[in-house]
Order: C-alpha cells, then structure tokens, then sequence
C-alpha cells in the first residue's frame, strides 16, 4: 500500500499508529507494544515493490528490543493487536536479552514468497527472516508451565546473578509476554509459589505490579535445568528421516535439503554419509549431534518412528511433515495412531515443502548464522 492510503487506514486503528511521511517518519509507535519511545526507519525495498507502495521497518524499542517487520505482518497485527502483540514482545524481548540469538524480521505470506525483498533483508545478515504467522502459532501453542519458564529464561537473562535485585527500570510487560497488569500479578504470583523468584506486589506507582525481583536458588536451579532441556543449541545439523525411494528423490533434493540449507543448517540423510559401523549405531550418533529431526511419514514406513522416537528421547525437537494426498495421509491416520496427534507439514510438491518447513523451521527452532548452501553442496 502507498504512505497515503496507510496512513488514512491507520485513523481507523484504536491504538497509536505509526505515521509514515515521505521524508521519514513522525509520531513513532511500537507496533508490539504501543511505546512511543522508540527508533524507527524505513529499510529500503525493491524500486518495483516501492512503486507497489511496499514498505519494511527496522524498530527499536526500549521495551520489546530491535526487530524488522514486512509491510503486510505490520497490518496484520496493526489490524487486530489481540491477535499476539503480546506475545511476539516477548518473543523479540528473549532474543534481544540472548546473545545467542538475533534480532527477528517478520515476514507475512505475502513478503515471504517476495524472495527479492527476503533476499534484500538476509544480505543485512543482522536478521533472521521468520513467518509471523508460524511464529504467533507456536508462541500461542505454549502451555501455562512453559510459559513460566519462558518468563523465568527472560528474568535470568535480565538478573545480574543469585542475590541480584533486577532494577525496576529493566522490568517490562515484554519480559512476561503480557499487556495486562493483573495477568502480570497472577504470574509472577505462580512464579513465587514455585520458588524461582521473590519480589515485592505495588499497587501504584509503577509500571508493573512487581518490584525487587530476585531470582531464587531453587529458580537458577530450574533456569539450568531448562538450558539442559534444550540440547545442542550450538549445532548446525538437521537430521532427514524419510522414506528412501526413488519417487521422493525432488522432494529430498528440492524439498528437504533447500528448506534445511536455507535456513542455516546442514541436512543429512543417513544413506548420504560414509562410515564403518553400523547403520543404525551411525543413526543414533548423528541424531545425538542435531540440532532438530525432520520425519517425514510419507510411506508409513517404521524405520523414521525409531529416528523420531529416539530424538524425542533426548529432548531433541522433531518436526513431522507428510506428503498432502489423500491416500498417504489416510494411511498415516490409520496405522500412525500414536504419531498422528502432532502438528505435520501436509506439503503437495517440493516447493511447497520448501517453502513449509523453511518457515516451520525459522519459527520453532530459529536460523543458525547463515552458510553459503553451496558450500555444504560441494560436500554432497
């Protein structure tokens, strides 16, 4: 959309919008927040997609932290924010506390099938391009007991250690994936009851309803428990575990492999590795160094449910995908009675897997720092 009819939209939102004006922006508003205390520019687009009146923000925030957003997630969230603005400051608040993480560009459908305006964001390299919608799908898929621990992650990461008093200046509603004071209150109660944190109720005079946040011995304990939980946060590898027959040799090449290199990681599939010992003592030794496992159900065949089970053992997250026709999943509904209840990828061609998982992995795992994928193609 062009700056005019964005901005004669924006009157119609009931929240502080963003106003954009041919030489830059005036009265800036975070769109996750609704701070107006924060830094905002335009990011350049294609001439042609500017032309189409296309925009993308680069937004500081004192609260949520540094992120990118695309002109059509800024409109999906500014349309409706109960949709998870809440939810996605919390999201960019972990990752701007996480020195392990970068800064998250959302992307709608729309932006992320523009490969130019993707393409011309990655070559920022300051980014990870993430589909807001699989994000908010996730973020708003966390039970209640996860939630608190994602709070306590972000309350530790803030902490200057045990003993330490968090400085009521650093304390915001993005540190509890909240906009409500009294939902703040309610978890930081549970957070106390557990024994990870001590703080002190206000009634006025402050942002929050919380003050002197401390984190607790028994919440550092947790805090380490859950870094643990969270194995190989390092690696760069995705584990494949498919059926390995000639008719899903476009969906391995063009499928797979692209969605995996292209989000930072190395794929392999076990029939492309050399080695002595045996197949499956080899399985268990790459899935033990992998970041995630892709399993593919396609085919119904038992050998990926020992892959799939083996990492879900370890804690090692496993994203299941199945080729969309209509006897492939009947079959998976029938003889996968125990696999069957998971969120899978139903992809209808290699591309459209493509595209699926790349965006499934961005939003639960994130993107390892970017790799030329012709770099792991000399090595295939």
């Amino acid at each position: 959309m062009c700056a005019d009819v964005f901005l004669m939209k924006s009157t119609a939102w009931t929240w502080p919008p963003v106003f954009l004006e041919k030489g830059g922006i005036k009265k800036p508003g975070c769109i996750l927040c609704a701070d107006g205390s924060v830094s905002l520019e335009i990011l350049p687009v294609s001439s042609e997609r500017e032309r189409m009146g296309d925009f993308a923000l680069h937004c500081e925030c004192r609260y949520c932290g540094e992120y990118g957003i695309a002109a059509d997630a800024y409109c999906f969230i500014a349309e409706d924010r109960r949709r998870g603005a809440a939810l996605l400051s919390g999201y960019v608040k972990n990752r701007s506390l996480d020195p392990r993480k970068i800064s998250p560009f959302f992307c709608g459908k729309e932006s992320l099938s523009d490969s130019p305006t993707v393409d011309l964001v990655q070559k920022m390299r300051k980014w990870e391009v993430v589909s807001l919608e699989n994000v908010l799908e996730f973020l708003q898929s966390r039970s209640v007991v996860q939630r608190l621990e994602d709070i306590l992650v972000n309350l530790c990461l803030l902490s200057g250690g045990w003993t330490h008093l968090i400085d009521d200046r650093d304390l915001s509603f993005a540190l509890y994936c909240s906009s409500e004071k009294r939902e703040v209150f309610e978890l930081h109660k549970e957070l106390n009851e557990r024994g990870w944190t001590e703080c002190q109720f206000v009634t006025s005079g402050s942002l929050l309803p919380v003050s002197n946040v401390r984190i607790t011995a028994r919440g550092w304990e947790r805090y380490e428990d859950i870094l643990r939980g969270m194995p190989n946060v390092e690696s760069r590898q995705g584990f494949i575990a498919m059926w390995m027959n000639p008719s899903m040799d476009e969906a391995f090449k063009e499928g797979f492999w692209k969605a995996i290199g292209e989000s930072g990681y190395d794929p392999l599939r076990i029939d492309r590795e050399h080695f002595i010992n045996k197949i499956d003592d080899e399985i268990m030794a790459q899935i033990r160094k992998s970041r995630f496992v892709v399993v593919d159900v396609t085919g119904s065949r038992q050998n990926v449910l020992f892959e799939a089970g083996f990492a879900m053992g370890l804690g090692i997250p496993v994203l299941w995908t199945c080729k969309n026709e209509e006897a492939e999943v009947k079959k998976m509904s029938e003889r996968l009675f125990d696999t069957r209840q998971f969120n899978h990828i139903l992809w209808d061609s290699p591309e459209d897997l493509r595209t699926k998982l790349r965006a499934r992995i961005q939003a639960v795992i994130g993107s390892a720092p970017r790799r030329s994928l012709e770099e792991k193609e000399g090595n295939r």
